[in-house]
């Protein structure tokens, strides 16, 4: 008796825990990307422009915007409004290059002026849609914004295929 008891709590156990990890394996991301086709800007131009990071193009390949080098160069959206941002995805440049991204940073802002970092990388290596890397994906705790900004902590050339702002 005491050996089919412990038969059907281990069936038991296996059918919950299967139900529990089915469960999980179906949430999706309901998030906007609140980015998407909005107007960027960025420290200096070196060949594309800004708004190559809010097009919805993630082909890190030959779709990308490129600052000059600098000291700390940065790219940001402008989300037209205040948002509740509570993520990030961002994809790289994927056919060379992608370690001139290890210290990056993602700075909020309601006001364009006054910015809180949010995210600091920590060197390693991420890609695009279209590279065998995937591409950074961050959640942070719900935050108010209008502006967001990625930044470099070095002097570097800073270059990224899409930037993904996910939030309400």
């Amino acid at each position: 008796m005491k050996r089919l008891a412990f038969v059907g709590l281990l069936l038991l156990l296996a059918l919950t825990s299967a139900f529990v990890t089915n469960t999980f394996l179906l949430v999706e991301d309901t998030r906007l990307n609140l980015a998407l086709e909005k107007a960027a800007t960025m420290s200096s131009l070196n060949g594309s422009e800004a708004s190559v990071g809010t097009d919805g193009n993630a082909n890190g390949g030959s779709n990308f915007f490129h600052t000059g080098i600098e000291d700390q160069p940065w790219w940001q959206v402008d989300l037209g409004a205040v948002h509740q941002v509570s993520g990030f995805e961002i994809h790289n440049r994927s056919d060379c290059c992608m370690e001139r991204a290890d210290s990056l940073t993602v700075q909020l802002s309601t006001d364009g002026k006054t910015w809180t970092k949010v995210y600091s990388h920590d060197k390693k290596p991420f890609g695009s849609e279209t590279s065998q890397i995937p591409p950074l994906k961050i959640n942070t705790k719900s935050a108010p914004a209008r502006f967001v900004r990625i930044k470099l902590a070095e002097r570097n050339y800073l270059h990224l295929s899409e930037v993904r702002v996910l939030g309400e």
